[in-house]
């Protein structure tokens, strides 16, 4: 565009010499002169543009570079305890990254699972390529057993280590294969938490009256002992519906011993019904330090 510019430049002085002979033709060099200064500005004008466009991209890019460099170097201090259930249907988890810092629209091609800096797995459906709000939506595509970082395969060939948080999982293997007329379907879980008391409460729905007797919890082992005490009871039933609490503690200490300032932790409702099998919620409970008053 430059070269072009300058040849515009050069020749509008000898424009005028063409048209010597009549008005006419000093009127038609004028109007050219006036032509070719309007496109001279125009060109400017693009050059401008043009030139401002490289560096805001230029700007760009420096600025998500230091972003990606900043969260590189970020540590979770949390833990995940998930269960992952495996049926004759599926064996896959979905899983959410909830991230500490503002990541958004970064595109994120790929991910692989990392414990320190040994590889755990490659198997994940990115589920949303785009963070979006702090969160990064993924599946995973088989059983691990824990991972605590995550290299991000960005669309632009750029891998970003980022640290996940410690994540432990448990594998609940079910048929998933109880009858639909005797199948209990969750309508409500709620919980909540005082100082490390914490209520889990949920209520089912159903076609045909079974057996209230007929459901059970199961808690990760890695964080709750499958002797550790807990309270667990039925305390309600109708023709269509029946509801439960479940009641634990988990006192303030434990975070020191764990080592972290926030814990989630799933909990796995499950269903027999003879020889038959379900799981028919699952309730995820996270707990921060920051909630216990002192």
């Amino acid at each position: 565009m430059y070269g072009i510019l300058v040849e515009i430049i050069t020749a509008m002085p000898h424009f005028e010499f063409l048209f010597t002979n009549s008005d006419l033709q000093l009127r038609m060099c004028k109007l050219l002169k006036h032509l070719l200064s309007i496109i001279y500005l125009i060109c400017i004008t693009l050059l401008v543009i043009a030139c401002t466009s490289r560096q805001e991209i230029q700007n760009d890019h420096h600025v998500e570079d230091v972003v990606l460099k900043e969260i590189s170097s970020y540590k979770l201090n949390e833990k995940n305890y998930l269960m992952f259930v495996d049926t004759p249907e599926t064996d896959n988890k979905k899983i959410t990254l909830y991230l500490p810092y503002s990541v958004n629209n970064i595109n994120v091609k790929a991910i692989e699972l990392m414990q320190n800096k040994e590889l755990i797995t490659k198997q994940i459906r990115v589920d949303s390529p785009n963070i979006i709000d702090n969160k990064l939506y993924f599946t995973l595509k088989e059983f691990v057993p824990f991972f605590n970082r995550a290299n991000l395969i960005l669309a632009d060939g750029r891998t970003v280590s980022i640290s996940t948080g410690q994540f432990y999982l448990q594998i609940y293997v079910t048929k998933d294969n109880v009858p639909q007329d005797k199948l209990k379907f969750s309508d409500s879980g709620h919980f909540k938490n005082i100082n490390g008391k914490i209520e889990y409460s949920a209520q089912f729905s159903y076609k045909v009256w079974t057996d209230v007797e007929d459901v059970s919890i199961v808690l990760p082992d890695g964080l709750f002992p499958p002797l550790k005490a807990k309270d667990f009871k039925f305390i309600d039933s109708s023709d269509t519906a029946s509801s439960y609490i479940l009641a634990l503690t988990f006192p303030e200490v434990e975070f020191k011993r764990h080592h972290v300032d926030s814990l989630t932790f799933e909990m796995l409702w499950a269903q027999k019904y003879e020889d038959k099998d379900a799981v028919i919620l699952m309730g995820s409970v996270p707990i921060r330090l920051e909630d216990y008053s002192n």
